[in-house]
């Protein structure tokens, strides 16, 4: 990706991408793309100067290294020729497929999810997690990224990671199947009902 840094202080750095004019779908997944990179606090790209301001930790030469390392990786994804804003389902269809940014949007998602299964892990110890809801359709390259992160977020101080996986009910069928259970226990194994 070719760019020119228009400027920059300790942290922070304006890049102008090398092209006359970015349509907003661009933009965003110019923005999807900068925000996966592991050093970028947070980035925010304007599509009418065709600039892009990243916020950083660490290393200038590693994150401008990195930046110029995708090729139009924003601009080749199958994400861009959809005509409208990708949804989650879009962005997991086309991870599926090998598509790179999705595959980094992805990432993205399940080292935020890792996150927060961390400290679900210290605090409840469960054998099985299972994500519903929106990424219930995730897919396998989401559940072994996701598998990733949680085994290198947690494995010095927790013995056993517990299985992941992903809803095969939809988002309304695994609430009424949870409050089913919850109604059933309440039923089936208080003895005092039946005295």
């Amino acid at each position: 990706m070719k760019f020119v840094i228009k400027h920059e202080m300790k942290g922070r750095i304006r890049l102008h991408m090398a092209q006359r004019q970015m349509s907003i779908r661009q933009a965003d997944l110019l923005q999807y793309y900068l925000t996966t990179l592991p050093q970028v606090k947070a980035a925010k790209v304007y599509e009418r100067t065709c600039d892009a301001v990243v916020r950083y930790e660490g290393s200038r030469k590693n994150l401008l290294e990195e930046i110029a390392s995708q090729p139009v990786l924003y601009q080749t994804s199958g994400l861009s020729e959809l005509g409208r804003q990708p949804t989650l389902h879009d962005i997991f269809s086309a991870a599926g497929l090998g598509d790179k940014l999705a595959r980094a949007v992805v990432r993205y998602a399940a080292r935020w999810f890792a996150v927060s299964l961390r400290q679900l892990l210290f605090l409840a110890d469960p054998d099985i997690i299972i994500i519903q809801g929106d990424y219930a359709p995730a897919g396998q390259y989401f559940l072994d990224t996701l598998r990733q992160y949680v085994q290198s977020y947690v494995a010095p101080a927790v013995d056993v990671i517990p299985d992941i996986r992903l809803s095969r009910l939809g988002e309304t069928a695994s609430c009424l199947l949870g409050g089913a259970l919850i109604g059933r226990g309440a039923v089936f194994e208080d003895d005092s009902l039946y005295e």
